[in-house]
């Protein structure tokens, strides 16, 4: 068929040959290893062997356009060319590909044809779209297990760098870069770094800077590479961000230290009855935290700031330096408050309430405090401001549970058990006492002509008078209306005699509060001597007391009864 074909292509005489290449026809398209063809400028077969069906099929029906588009340019600018066509296989098979070598021929009449020369590619194709697959599957595990690959030089200078970069850097900014300029200042880093591995490492924490300045903290993962000959030339690996983990395990820690202060703190609210214990449990709360040498707990008062808690081996050395930092207490002073000297760091910050300070807590140490640290205690000082608030009102009420609230004095119930404690120690000592029980003369006028403002006045004015006649180690109390009682330490007969005697003498300060035309304001003193070697009780003192002063009421009033000795028949 060849031969009847060619001659009408190329001329009589042609059978032998393509024209002017002098080629053997049927031996080229016949014995091809492969598809061979002779087509047209426009595609269409004009011979063709065995192996190319499938190719000319595909072309016929344009399954194979880049091949149908090179032929035509092929033919008209006489330039060999080469296409890949890729054929559909049969049912169920991967598909041919064949790399086709398009070559310009002139037939009869100069016609331009091209001889299509195939050669099967499958293979190849196979291998390269498995190597583009390894590469790209690399790549995703990669991206997955790891932010980014890296590969270094001896000199640990960055040759590759994955993806789109790191740490906000391009590659292209990465490559020749020594790893080790990107360290964070201030952060630890090993000897030898993940980039300069000559040994395998894994999941070592490195902290390096960012483009922007902020420190990220990466896992770095690292094996050696080695030239042919075996020599050391570099390292490469893979990273993993973990800053954001990080991050969140600070903060984490930070809150339950925090958490740990101000439990410790509140459970000091809820359960110290002592008020002192809850700001001593604050103060080594806060210690133990920020792992100071010194903490302290400062209450707020007028003239500055005062200490009600302290505690660790520098807490009396350093403290001048607190309260200096602590400044004045008005205006408060917001935020945390530093101050160096003496190689300690001192941190302190106000407790307010209502916006006025009402105390401090400042600790000292030799290490500097870090961001977190002045966080923590800023946070300590509002709990701390509760506390401080809950120890005042603790104080208050049991000052008001022992004392009188008009006059200021002991009441009944503090008196008696101060007294009960008094007589124990005198005892101990044997020392003689004396209790004085006071009662008021020509009250009652007072409360019913001029009002009970006008008496609540005098028995304040008593109280007064009382306190002022009185040595300061010695007891006064209101034991209720207008009865009062007084405790003299050390104190023989003749002492308590002359007591009663000035207290009837300064009474007369008391006659401007006395009711217009009734009998002034005065004292009726019963006298009761304590001694040590009985075992008379505080209640039996008090009743001898008592009753020596009703004696004086029925004599006449104005004057003192010293009450017969414990144990004396009546």
């Amino acid at each position: 068929m060849l031969n009847k074909v060619l001659p009408l292509l190329f001329g009589e005489g042609a059978g032998g040959g393509l024209g002017r290449l002098a080629l053997d026809a049927d031996a080229l398209l016949a014995h091809f290893p492969g598809p061979a063809a002779l087509v047209d400028g426009r595609g269409r077969r004009l011979a063709a062997n065995r192996e190319s069906e499938a190719l000319l099929r595909a072309l016929a029906a344009d399954a194979v356009p880049e091949l149908a588009a090179a032929i035509p340019l092929a033919a008209e600018e006489g330039r060999a060319m080469s296409e890949r066509a890729v054929l559909a296989g049969p049912a169920g098979a991967a598909p041919v590909a064949l790399d086709v070598a398009l070559l310009p021929v002139s037939g009869r009449d100069k016609q331009r044809l091209v001889l299509l020369l195939g050669r099967d590619a499958t293979v190849e194709r196979n291998l390269l779209n498995a190597l583009v697959a390894s590469r790209q599957l690399y790549r995703d595990l990669v991206s997955c297990s790891a932010d980014f690959g890296w590969e270094t030089d001896a000199q640990g200078r960055f040759v590759f760098v994955s993806g789109t970069g790191a740490l906000g850097y391009t590659p292209q900014e990465l490559n020749g870069i020594a790893a080790r300029s990107l360290l964070a200042e201030g952060r630890p880093a090993p000897k030898e770094l993940p980039f300069e591995a000559r040994a395998r490492q894994d999941e070592v924490e490195l902290w390096l800077s960012r483009a922007d300045g902020h420190a990220a903290c990466l896992m770095v993962s690292a094996l050696p590479v080695h030239d042919a000959d075996g020599g050391w030339k570099g390292a490469r690996g893979v990273c993993r961000d973990v800053t954001e983990v990080r991050q969140r395990a600070a903060e984490q820690a930070r809150t339950a230290r925090r958490e740990r202060v101000l439990g410790r703190i509140v459970e000091a609210m809820r359960n110290e009855l002592v008020p002192e214990r809850i700001l001593d449990q604050a103060a080594e709360a806060t210690l133990a935290a920020l792992d100071a040498q010194a903490a302290w707990v400062f209450r707020a008062d007028p003239d500055g700031y005062e200490p009600v808690a302290a505690t660790g081996a520098e807490a009396k050395a350093a403290m001048d330096m607190a309260l200096t930092a602590l400044g004045p207490c008005d205006p408060p002073r917001p935020g945390a408050i530093e101050a160096a000297g003496g190689g300690l760091e001192i941190l302190a910050a106000v407790a307010t309430q209502q916006g006025r300070a009402n105390g401090a807590i400042a600790v000292a140490r030799r290490a500097p405090f870090g961001e977190d640290e002045r966080q923590l205690l800023a946070a300590v000082a509002p709990h701390l401001g509760i506390a401080l608030q809950q120890v005042a009102a603790i104080v208050e009420l049991k000052r008001l549970s022992l004392r009188d609230a008009l006059t200021g004095l002991y009441n009944r119930r503090a008196f008696l058990e101060q007294v009960s404690a008094r007589m124990a120690a005198a005892r101990r000592m044997m020392r003689p006492a004396a209790l004085l029980y006071v009662d008021l003369d020509n009250f009652k006028q007072v409360n019913d002509r001029l009002g009970h403002p006008a008496g609540d006045a005098a028995l304040r004015a008593v109280a007064r008078l009382l306190e002022r006649a009185n040595r300061a180690a010695d007891l006064v109390a209101r034991l209720g209306g207008d009865e009062f009682a007084l405790w003299l330490d050390e104190t023989d007969r003749g002492g308590a005699v002359a007591k009663a005697e000035h207290l009837l003498t300064v009474a007369a300060e008391l006659a401007p509060l006395s009711a217009p035309g009734a009998k002034p304001l005065g004292f009726s003193i019963g006298i009761a001597m304590f001694d040590p070697e009985s075992g008379e009780g505080v209640e039996a003192l008090t009743t001898r007391a008592d009753a020596a002063m009703y004696k004086v009421k029925q004599a006449g009033k104005g004057t003192f009864v010293v009450a017969d000795p414990a144990g004396a028949p009546p």
